[in-house]
């Protein structure tokens, strides 16, 4: 099994707030929230340093497009988690109906 490393991480109160209301409507510990959305960004956050090296190495062009597709991957990701949230707000409202 792959070790894992601990790191603090300090967040201001609002994101805070919005990391406990997710943890709560999933009933899942918040740093198991904060992983599993560090984990789905991953692919893009490596692009993203790729990107980051080759411009600091002075290689522009591969760093422009390694960022442009880390943002078209991020934008991708982030409509699906749109679309999950529609789906779930779908379900709340279906099982409130029922009651």
């Amino acid at each position: 099994m792959a070790r894992t490393k601990r790191i603090a991480l300090a967040l201001p109160d609002e994101a805070d707030q919005v990391l406990t209301e997710i943890a709560e409507a999933l009933n899942k510990p918040k740093t198991t929230i904060v992983t599993e959305i560090f984990l789905e960004a991953l692919p893009t956050l490596k692009s993203i340093s790729q990107a980051l090296i080759a411009a600091k190495t002075g290689a522009a062009d591969p760093a422009l497009q390694a960022l442009a597709v880390a943002l078209k991957d991020a934008g991708f990701k982030l409509d699906q988690v749109q679309s999950d949230l529609f789906a779930l707000q779908r379900e709340q409202k279906k099982g409130s109906k029922d009651v």
